[in-house]
């Protein structure tokens, strides 16, 4: 069966156009010159007397016959480029037919398809019989049919010489599919009018499918990513960083070009960089997920924070690492938390050596006081022991059993405070009282550390106060005042004020340097006097939480070698 398809036929019309030409141009100029050699000799031969008619005919016979032997020749050539373009017509047909990629024609003036090989048909559903009716935007989607035929009608103008997109076709099961189409107009008219069009498609459904699921992957990354609190990062085997999340780059308050590839180096903080370097190469060489901790710049404040990191490295399936997935997770609250934790273990090993101290000093005198009792009881040595001796002793022996007491109830009291058992009885008060009250019972005391008693001017001060608590926090004021006071007179005054009342107490000490003015007022803090003190620090501690109890506060203005003056504002209601 002939290859009667539309692009044959316009290939053979084109090449028997194109040999008819051929042809005249090679038998023309023979024809001619027999024409002119046979006119000239017979005009020369009738000017001669010998001429004979018979040879005139014999000459035009021999021209007709040389015109007939170059027609022959002529011919047979003809029939070889017919031969030859049988075949390439059968060669064009199968691979026309058996491409693998669709080929399609239609109408430039209509859009209806005229020509479609088997894969085209396969793609669409549809036979040759059945698209031959059928107009190329009646099988685009109608989602893409604007678009399509935009692209379409600039090719047949000219604008560009190959339409190229990516597009849907309907098939005639219904079916949705996706294919990859490249256009051109294949001959133009003289008047640049489009005559013929070519066009091949490939089917990338699956490509596609895999595409959209790429990127509907990559979104849903992307967008957990940017909502989870850390840094997420990717970064190549090499250590440049191919992606940040919107967190990261809020933190770095700097646009994502200066932090990738090795950009985000500048943000890792001086002391870390040469660690972070190293410990991504080893992770490299052993192929295995990393973690460190390292300190990146906060863009908005200009301070370092901690951060750990965490990364896993992807392979390919060959084993090829392909890139390193981590997070940064900030961790500046528990850096501060493992400081304090660090803090609070010196001072509770120094409070358990400091407990230990003074609980055995007491304990150690108490002992010795009672051994010497004894020896006094039994006469074993020396002179009886007289009422003297013994008032003596018995003081010396109640003062250490007072000292083992008051740091027993301070301990009890920093139980009770961690445990929120502290409580407070309020009752109708006057601080001047226990001023006065406290003053005397502690004049042995005052007198042997300064030499003298404070003076203190009685101004009468009243409110509903805890007076027990309120005497505890005025007795670890006057001790310390006694104990750093470096044995120079004590101040202590009362004021009243409109809302509330002021105790206070001032030495002229060695003073408190001021980055530890609140540092006084933790657990286990003592001051530094530059000689060995008693006490477990914790009497500024316990002061501070009654006086908090109250509704009150508490706090100390000092310089080193200007001594220290102790604040308690009481309020009148709380």
């Amino acid at each position: 069966m002939k290859f009667e398809s539309s692009p044959s036929r316009q290939i053979r019309r084109t090449a028997f156009t194109g040999l008819s030409g051929i042809v005249l141009k090679q038998l023309l100029p023979s024809i001619v010159l027999v024409q002119l050699i046979s006119g000239w000799y017979l005009g020369h031969a009738r000017t001669s007397a010998t001429f004979d008619v018979k040879w005139e005919i014999a000459f035009q016979i021999l021209a007709l016959m040389s015109i007939v032997a170059l027609i022959l020749i002529v011919a047979r050539k003809l029939d070889k480029a017919e031969a030859a373009l049988e075949k390439g017509e059968s060669n064009f047909k199968s691979i026309f037919d058996f491409a693998t990629v669709g080929i399609g024609q239609v109408s430039p003036k209509t859009g209806e398809f005229l020509d479609a090989n088997l894969k085209f048909q396969e793609i669409t559903g549809y036979s040759l019989e059945e698209l031959r009716g059928i107009s190329f935007v009646k099988l685009t989607h109608p989602e893409d049919r604007e678009r399509d035929s935009a692209g379409f009608s600039a090719m047949l103008r000219g604008e560009t010489p190959v339409y190229r997109t990516e597009k849907r076709y309907v098939r005639k099961d219904n079916r949705v599919v996706w294919v990859r189409l490249e256009a051109g107009v294949a001959e133009r008219d003289v008047n640049g009018r489009p005559l013929r069009t070519i066009a091949t498609i490939q089917e990338i459904t699956e490509e596609r499918r895999a595409a959209e699921a790429l990127a509907e992957s990559e979104a849903k990354f992307r967008t957990l990513a940017d909502v989870i609190p850390q840094l997420v990062w990717i970064l190549s085997p090499e250590g440049d960083l191919e992606y940040a999340n919107q967190r990261l780059i809020a933190f770095a308050r700097t646009p994502f070009a200066q932090v990738q590839g090795k950009g985000w180096i500048q943000f890792v903080h001086p002391d870390d960089r040469e660690r972070a370097m190293q410990t991504l190469s080893q992770a490299n060489r052993l192929k295995r997920a990393l973690q460190d901790e390292s300190r990146l710049l906060n863009g908005t404040t200009g301070a370092y924070e901690w951060f750990l990191l965490r990364a896993v490295p992807i392979f390919d399936e060959h084993g090829k690492l392909l890139k390193w997935f981590g997070t940064h997770t900030q961790i500046e609250e528990r850096k501060e938390l493992e400081s304090k934790l660090n803090s609070a273990l010196r001072s509770r090993d120094e409070f358990i050596s400091v407990a230990s101290h003074e609980l055995k000093t007491p304990l150690t005198s108490l002992k010795l006081q009672v051994q010497a009792f004894r020896r006094g009881i039994t006469k074993s040595k020396g002179t009886p022991l007289t009422q003297v001796n013994m008032d003596r002793l018995f003081g010396q022996m109640e003062k250490q059993v007072d000292r083992i007491s008051h740091l027993v109830d301070d301990m009890l009291d920093v139980s009770r405070i961690e445990t929120g058992r502290l409580k407070i009885e309020r009752q109708d008060v006057d601080l001047c009282e226990i001023v006065v009250d406290l003053l005397e019972r502690l004049r042995l005391e005052l007198t042997h550390a300064t030499g003298e008693l404070p003076k203190f001017k009685r101004v009468s001060v009243r409110g509903r106060w805890d007076p027990f608590r309120i005497e505890q926090v005025m007795v670890n004021l006057l001790t310390n005042a006694m104990r750093y006071g470096g044995g120079k007179p004590i101040e202590i005054w009362l004021e009243r004020h409109e809302r509330f009342a002021r105790f206070a107490v001032k030495d002229h000490g060695v003073g408190i340097a001021k980055e530890n003015h609140e540092r006084i007022f933790e657990r286990f803090q003592r001051a530094d006097s530059g000689r060995e003190v008693v006490g477990l620090g914790l009497g500024l501690f316990i002061s501070r939480q009654i006086v908090d109890l109250h509704g009150g506060k508490i706090w100390v203005e000092s310089e080193l070698g200007k001594g220290s003056t102790f604040y308690v504002d009481l309020p009148f209601n709380s």
